[in-house]
């Protein structure tokens, strides 16, 4: 029974299915990631032959993807300008530049200011109070060259109402039309970055309009033409001139009239105009299209200035002491010199002339150097925020309490020295801009104590009032009247000794010198004028001083566009 047990229970094991084995999955053998193909130049890749089953392919050069160039649409108005921007630059390169005149640069002046404004009005500009004052402050200017013929003050005038149109285009186009806390950053902006981005636009915007009209395809089809035309021209013209006497002598006088130094000077003012002209127009249309992210914001100036501060405040006060230290020794040391200018007596051994002129211009460049130093250390130092170290603002107020003794002790020389010996132009300039320097010390002191003292708002109004006394006093008008009148007074005995780079003449004390009659003699017409109305000295008869005269100025003026101002006029009535 147990044996067929056994017999029954191994026929069950053998009758059950098979199950079939489990088979652990292997990990697949190791295979290298698919390499790209290789870029290879000839046999192989950097000179090594093919290998390892890499795949080569031909070189390619690499192609930059050039984005489409934007081309510009500009308004009917705006292509009408870039014609006027041109002319605009011919005349002032003309009568500005070139050559100063009087009523013709007046008028060119106050025709920039009028396109300009008229510009940004037609394009949605509105004014305000403030734009109309600096509008009428460029008109009021521009009549400085008819009043006066001194080329310098013209000079100084020009470089003025250009810096004038600048500014009152951008603030025109800008959202805020106060004087910017930052105005050097933002005028330098509208002076050279916004105007230079868009230099090109004044040729694209002259070619777009010459397109849509037929007179201007006629007229470019007209101008290649003439390009085209030139070396047969000349080559013809060679030939005839060889050919015949009669057209040889026609050619040569107007091949000398067209290269005579008139006409080649009008050209070279051409080919200057057309350089000038894109600043122009490239300013007026910058001024009205801005990018308010390109904008010159005083966040963006914060943060320039901050990146410019990293040098320890410790640094600057060490480098700074020395000086005020030297300052104060000289002061101490020199305390009965600077008394003696201020008390207007010549300390010992010294000559009226010897103590004007000794350290005069020493005093004007210490008082130059100590106004670059202060703008210096108050950009480099760190601020701490809105509040300045204490010590910082004790530093710029020593530095600028010395450079004030410094101008007060130089003018105090000047002013004694004229006393003496009369007013010249170097006098009168080198005394205006000390004093100017004094004004911006005085509120560069204020600044310090007042944090929120609109600094360049009140520097700017300073220089146009100091600025306008210069231009409308007339210089040479001023120095003729007070030289005479003292002269006649006794009070300029020694009338006539002036500075060896002004004037070379010996010194006389006669009433009024045959030397100072010279000296004026070589000023404009503004002293020639007053010379005149005082009379002619009696020494000499009269119509032989006023034939020299004459002479002087005939060969003083280049042209006659210059003799078209008040002062010229008044002496060409008078001498003929």
């Amino acid at each position: 029974m147990e044996e067929n047990r056994d017999n029954i229970q191994n026929s069950t094991e053998e009758n059950q299915p098979v199950q079939p084995e489990t088979v652990q999955p292997q990990p697949a053998p190791f295979q290298p990631a698919p390499q790209p193909a290789m870029q290879v130049q000839g046999a192989g890749f950097n000179g090594v032959p093919p290998q390892y089953g890499a795949v080569y392919t031909p070189y390619t050069p690499y192609k930059a993807v050039q984005k489409p160039k934007i081309k510009t649409e500009f308004n009917k108005l705006e292509l009408g300008y870039s014609f006027a921007a041109f002319v605009m630059a011919f005349l002032l390169i003309r009568y500005a530049v070139c050559n100063p005149t009087g009523f013709v640069t007046t008028a060119v002046f106050a025709a920039l200011f009028t396109a300009g404004l008229i510009f940004m009005k037609r394009s949605g500009v509105k004014s305000d109070g403030k734009m109309k004052f600096t509008a009428a402050l460029g008109y009021i200017f521009s009549a400085v060259y008819s009043i006066t013929a001194n080329e310098f003050i013209k000079g100084l005038n020009t470089a003025f109402l250009c810096i004038l149109f600048v500014y009152l285009l951008d603030r025109l186009g800008a959202e805020d039309r106060r004087i910017p806390r930052f105005l050097p950053f933002v005028f330098l902006e509208a002076a050279l970055d916004k105007p230079f981005n868009s230099f090109a636009l004044m040729p694209e915007a002259m070619v777009q309009s010459a397109k849509k009209t037929s007179f201007g395809k006629n007229v470019g089809l007209v101008i290649v033409g003439l390009i085209v035309a030139v070396i047969p021209t000349i080559i013809v013209g060679s030939l005839l001139m060889s050919a015949d006497s009669g057209v040889e002598h026609i050619l040569g006088n107007i091949a000398e009239y067209v290269f005579s130094e008139r006409i080649v000077a009008l050209g070279i003012q051409l080919l200057l105009a057309v350089p000038a002209g894109c600043y122009l127009f490239g300013m007026m249309f910058s001024a009205l299209h801005r990018d308010p992210q390109k904008e010159v914001t005083d966040d963006s100036c914060e943060l320039k200035l901050a990146a410019a501060r990293k040098l320890q405040n410790m640094v600057i006060y060490a480098a700074v002491t020395p000086i005020c230290l030297l300052y104060t020794l000289f002061f101490i040391s020199q305390a009965n010199y600077l008394l003696s200018a201020f008390a207007g007596t010549l300390p010992e051994g010294f000559s009226y002339a010897e103590f004007a002129r000794r350290g005069f211009f020493e005093l004007l460049a210490i008082a130059l150097i100590n106004l670059g130093v202060i703008l210096l250390i108050n950009i480099i130092a760190k601020q701490g925020g809105k509040n300045k170290p204490a010590a910082l603002k004790v530093y710029t107020v020593l530095i600028g309490f010395f450079t004030l003794v410094v101008i007060a002790s130089a003018l105090s020389k000047m002013a004694m020295y004229i006393s003496v010996f009369g007013l010249t132009q170097l006098r009168v300039y080198t005394g205006w801009f000390m004093v100017l320097c004094a004004f911006c010390f005085i509120m560069i002191m204020i600044k310090q104590f007042k944090t929120d003292f609109a600094i360049w708002r009140y520097i700017s109004a300073v220089f146009i009032v100091m600025f306008g006394l210069l231009c409308f006093s007339r210089p040479d008008d001023l120095i003729a009247r007070y030289n005479i009148e003292m002269s006649r007074a006794g009070y300029l005995s020694e009338y006539g000794d002036f500075d060896s780079s002004e004037y070379s003449g010996s010194r006389s004390s006669a009433d009024f010198s045959k030397n100072g009659d010279d000296y004026l003699l070589t000023l404009s017409d503004d002293a020639i004028a007053v010379y005149l109305e005082y009379g002619c000295p009696t020494t000499t008869p009269a119509g032989s001083e006023l034939e020299q005269l004459s002479d002087r100025r005939n060969a003083y003026h280049r042209n006659l566009l210059e003799m078209f101002n008040i002062s010229s006029l008044i002496v060409r009535s008078r001498i003929g």
